[in-house]
């Protein structure tokens, strides 16, 4: 059983400026809508009432509900002014409270307290006395509100405001009737007659939209086609009857949904004040809802048959009103194939025909040209009962103004601004990437998404270009006219992965700019290439290239192998067919639009695959079997093929000329494809045979993937192989035949299963460094363990900011002083004499400055400060860490620029670096240091090595390392020395071992999102470091961590595990920065020798 129930239901109204109206049913709260417009928001609160009971039947369980959302007893709003004790604050203000009378006792509800209802007594109570109860339920509601939510309570937060308002809201909404109360649940008749389909309205509710309820703020309005809205509102709405089917047909976004919505609007206007529920309704109509959920034989016809039944007579039964409602469907072509089934080969068309050829409701349909076609291909019969409508795109001019009066629209409804130079942008980028919608659909449809995601913000240039990358994936150095892109970086980037294929390095470029220049003949793919050649070479590598130049993430490549495509099914799957509309080519390109399109050893697929590749290469389009057409023209579509591999290796010849073997592929190229299916490649690219040297440098390249495993980056495990081990892989790997694949099983074999075997043996969070080396007629592995170093509290010198505090580091200066005038005295070596004076010409411009700074302030002309001096720069801010960190475990994240924010953003500032005192400590300490180790050492001759521990990389890194040491090198006075090796300086002066003593250790660098790479830092003596010199041992103990930026502007990150001190910075080290962490160096040093 099933009824309709006109119902008044009371609405608490707020508007706030901000959020704009609220709307809640009064008894009912969490029903509720919110809209800028009251009348939006009214609109949108009876969707969601009907929303909210959609589907339910009234039993036991629902009745409640029910009840409440039907009560509607004569109410008397107010907001009432209180002021009371809550609890823990004193809560003054106005609550709104909507009273009413039951059986003699009065009661009020409270919207703002989640629709509360506070019992105010009998009638004939005072003011007083109901207010009082009144106060007491508040302050009820408001402990139970504070036990649940803490702290995080705030009453204020519940108080009206002075436009707070009731309001009423009426609806006319379908009842469904539950089970009789003498219905049993386990009843076999009852359970026989429930198959799962409900009554119309609610089968009308799960399979389509009452576009009737979206009046008037949810209709697309259609601007300057009044004439196409009036044609078809009078075929829609005729006196005398339906006018049976009419079909929009017309290309996508020219406009056919919104002359759909023009003519209801435009009927609904002419209708007002009459009720709603007694119009005649249009139902947006999904196929695929109809059968969903439906796994009976028999069940979706059954739902069809009362969503049918429910569509004509459904103003009949209400409201004895002879007119049926009409029914609108977008996708006609899935009403041909949905239904159908091994056992069952009735449709929703064959369900439908019947009743249009009797004219008994009118159907409204909308396709594309390509759709129509299908459906007329597919059932002439079902087609010819539709009248066809044209619907040509607008011009250009007139749908630009379209495009400017729906944003308008837009910037009203969501408060948002979306500047001319937008708009700009939008039609200029359309007209690149729209090619399978027309204005002004392509472009409002851009325009709605950015409004939004912008709400009450600013939509510009940038934003629509952020839409688009969004949504192509396209790097913005290839999107943007913004940012310019030189060949070179191009073609950099393909020779570096590309090895030994020239022609093919070149016309990837011409590819690359062709598309940053936009100059992509249109209707065609961006670009079509077949690459021809042996296997083995790098074709389908140098697919993978062009995507990850061309796009931002990894999807940019979508692959086919064309081995599984060869029977006559092949073009089915493909493009959909009957059974599987949904086609495994149009479906992945519809799903990423911009691609690199690899089909790959294309002359094994089915002849009928070629014949359907000639519309994606002459016009850049596929239709799928649902008539929907899917656009290729953001696509490359890269052919392969090993067509006249085998005429190739049966040559002969010492010597095989490289233009024999191009000519061989091309000639059986040209022999098996038909002319016209040549013709609409672009290039056809050919790959030569790989040499000796092209086959080590490839070795190179799989093993920087080896390294980029997930077992090597989760483990912080470093891979370092000799230049004599991969000069073995490469030999293992070198097969003409097999080309690059047989290095590829040489590596796998050689190398990963036995590093595999060591790390399954190892603790997964333990640095390690693999060795591999040549030796004994095969490869050897070495691993060598790394620790993090102990962390060591070092305290700052005291700040004692007083005269006594100056005093005290004066008197420790002109004792450094007179310590090295006695050194002088005592005649040393001409070289130790120099090194004495360099250190008092540093001392003493800081003797004089703390004399006089100390005299200032016992006579107190200067108050005892933090001001730095103006000579000496600004210091950067240092931080320290407050606990051990668990760096195995932290060093383990995928992204450690968050790893360094979360560790920066949890250190404290280094107290006393920003005050002069400590400063100068730090600078006389390094100064006496220096002067100790004259005294012990004498004049010191050391060599520096800094080595990246894997071979091939860091060079970059050992430049930058170098660069920050160039601040620490200048403030030691030191001579530079010829150097015996690449890698390492050699230097003479004082001190030296105690400055670069505190380096060596492993460097961890992060570049960017990259890998670490651990660099070696070690002192050597000068014979240590000679060439012939027996190998010294490497360092094993992790000492920093270093962040370099991937991108200008970035800051750099730093932490000396060591000593806690982290840091980010711009710029290289200063003198400043290596004060501070030589003297960590030292006090670490000696804590060390007192624990020892």
């Amino acid at each position: 059983m099933s009824g309709r129930g006109s119902l008044r239901i009371p609405v608490f109204v707020t508007h706030r400026k901000e959020a704009g109206y609220r709307l809640r049913c009064l008894f009912l709260p969490e029903i509720d809508a919110t809209a800028m417009r009251y009348e939006a928001a009214l609109n949108k609160l009876r969707q969601a009432v009907v929303h909210h009971f959609r589907g339910t039947r009234s039993t036991r369980a629902t009745l409640d509900e029910r009840l409440w959302l039907g009560f509607a007893p004569e109410l008397r709003f107010e907001l009432v002014p209180l002021g009371f004790d809550s609890g823990r604050r004193w809560v003054e203000g106005a609550f709104a409270a909507a009273h009413f009378t039951v059986g003699g006792r009065r009661y009020a509800c409270l919207p703002q307290l989640d629709g509360t209802v506070a019992d105010l007594g009998e009638s004939h109570l005072d003011k007083a006395q109901r207010t009082e109860r009144l106060v007491a339920s508040i302050q009820a509601w408001f402990r139970e509100q504070r036990k649940e939510r803490g702290d995080a309570f705030d009453p204020q937060r519940y108080l009206a405001a002075p436009n707070d308002e009731l309001g009423e809201l009426e609806i006319s909404m379908h009842l469904a009737q539950g089970r009789f109360p003498f219905e049993s649940e386990h009843d076999l008749r009852a359970a026989l007659r429930d198959d799962g389909i409900g009554d119309g309205p609610t089968e009308m509710a799960r399979a389509a939209v009452d576009l009737n309820d979206l009046y008037p703020d949810e209709l697309t309005q259609a601007i300057l086609r009044d004439d196409a809205i009036e044609e078809l509102g009078r075929a829609i709405y005729r006196p005398g009857g339906g006018a049976g089917a009419i079909v929009l047909v017309g290309p996508r976004g020219a406009g056919k949904t919104a002359l759909v919505h023009g003519a209801l609007r435009q009927f609904m206007a002419s209708e007002t004040g009459r009720d709603r529920a007694k119009l005649q309704k249009i139902w947006h109509l999904d196929p695929m809802r109809v059968i969903s959920g439906m796994s009976v034989i028999g069940q979706w016809q059954r739902r069809m048959a009362v969503l049918l039944q429910h569509l004509q007579f459904r103003l009949r039964d209400d409201f004895r009103i002879a007119k049926p409602d009409h029914l609108y469907c977008d996708n006609l072509v899935a009403l041909l194939a949905i239904g159908k089934s091994s056992q069952n080969t009735l449709t929703l068309a064959d369900v439908l025909r019947p009743l249009l050829e009797k004219r008994a409701f009118t159907m409204i349909g909308e396709a594309t040209p390509e759709a129509w076609q299908k459906v007329q291909q597919r059932d002439r019969r079902f087609a010819d009962l539709f009248r066809v409508i044209r619907v040509e795109p607008p011009s250009r001019e007139t749908a630009i103004r379209i495009v400017g009066w729906r944003r308008a629209e837009l910037e009203r409804q969501h408060e948002c601004r979306i500047a001319a130079g937008a708009v700009a942008e939008l039609l200029k980028v359309e007209r690149r990437f729209a090619a399978d919608e027309v204005l002004p659909g392509s472009a409002i449809r851009v325009l709605e998404r950015l409004a939004v995601r912008h709400a009450r913000g600013e939509v510009g240039r940038a934003e629509v270009l952020a839409a688009y990358t969004a949504a192509y994936h396209f790097r913005e150095k290839l999107f943007s006219r913004q940012i310019g892109l030189a060949p070179a970086e191009a073609a950099a980037h393909f020779a570096a992965r590309l090895v030994g294929q020239p022609e093919a390095r070149a016309q990837m470029v011409d590819v690359v700019a062709l598309i940053k220049s936009g100059l992509a003949a249109p209707g065609k793919p961006l670009s079509s290439l077949l690459f021809i050649g042996p296997t083995g070479v790098g074709k389908s590598e140098a697919a993978k290239l062009l995507a990850d130049f061309l796009f931002e993430d990894e999807g940019g490549l979508v692959r086919f192998d064309m081995n599984e495509y060869v029977d006559g099914d092949a073009t089915g799957r493909l493009i959909g067919d009957a059974y599987r509309p949904d086609g495994q080519l149009t479906a992945a390109v519809r799903q990423r639009r911009a691609c690199v399109l690899l089909l790959d050893e294309i002359e094994k697929a089915h002849p009928s695959v070629h014949d359907l590749l000639l519309q994606v290469l002459g016009e850049g389009r596929l239709t799928d079997a649902l008539g929907r057409t899917t656009d290729f023209s953001q696509c490359v579509v890269v052919l392969t093929s090993n067509l006249g591999a085998s005429a190739a290796s049966r040559q002969t010849g010492f010597v095989r000329q490289q233009a024999d073997v191009a000519h061989t592929y091309r000639e059986a190229v040209e022999r098996f494809f038909r002319p016209e299916f040549l013709n609409r490649i672009d290039q056809v690219v050919g790959f030569t045979p790989l040499g000796a040297d092209d086959i080590a440098a490839i070795a190179r390249l799989q093993l920087e993937r080896v390294l980029a495993r997930d077992g090597f980056v989760r483990r912080l495990t470093f891979l370092n192989v000799s230049a004599q081990a991969l000069d073995h892989l490469a030999r293992l790997g070198h097969d003409e035949t097999l080309g690059a694949r047989a290095l590829k099983r040489g590596i796998e074999r050689a190398l990963t299963q036995p590093i595999a075997q060591r790390l399954a043996a190892s603790h997964s969070g333990q640095p390690m460094l693999l060795d591999v080396a040549f030796g004994e007629g095969g490869l050897t592995t070495r691993a060598t363990v790394l620790d993090y170093a102990t962390r060591r509290t070092v305290p700052l010198p005291e700040d004692a900011v007083s005269a006594a505090g100056y005093q005290a580091l004066a008197a420790v200066a002109d004792a450094l002083h007179e310590r090295l005038r006695a050194q002088l005295d005592a005649a040393p070596a001409e070289s130790e004499a120099l090194a004495l004076r360099a250190l008092q010409v540093r001392l003493d411009p800081l003797r004089e400055v703390l004399a006089r700074r100390s005299w200032d302030l016992s006579e107190r002309r200067v108050a005892p400060g933090r001001t730095v001096r103006q000579s000496l720069p600004r210091p950067r801010e240092w931080r320290q860490t407050g606990h051990q960190q668990v760096f195995d475990e932290l060093m383990a994240q995928q992204d450690i620029r968050e790893f360094f924010e979360q560790l920066f953003a949890g250190a404290s500032p280094v107290r006393g670096m920003d005050t002069e005192l400590v400063r100068w400590q730090l600078e006389i300490d390094q100064l006496a240091s220096r002067a100790d180790s004259l005294g012990q050492h004498g004049i010191e001759r050391v060599a520096v090595e800094i080595m990246p521990l894997q071979t091939g990389a860091g060079e970059a890194a050992v430049k930058t390392a170098w660069a920050d040491y160039a601040a620490l090198i200048a403030q030691l006075d030191l001579h530079e020395l010829p150097s015996p090796r690449a890698g390492v300086r050699c230097f003479e002066g004082i001190g030296l071992r105690d400055a670069f003593g505190g380096e060596c250790g492993i460097h961890l660098w992060y570049v960017g999102d990259d890998r670490p790479l651990p660099l070696a830092v070690r002192l050597l003596s000068v014979e240590q470091a000679a060439p012939d010199a027996a190998p010294a041992p490497l360092p094993t103990e992790i000492v920093r961590i270093r962040l370099e930026p991937a991108r200008a502007g970035d800051h750099r990150r730093l932490t000396d595990l060591r000593s806690g001190r982290v840091r980010k910075f711009s710029g290289p080290l200063t003198e400043e920065d290596w004060r501070l962490l030589l003297w960590d160096g030292r006090a670490a040093a000696r804590t060390s020798a007192a624990q020892d």
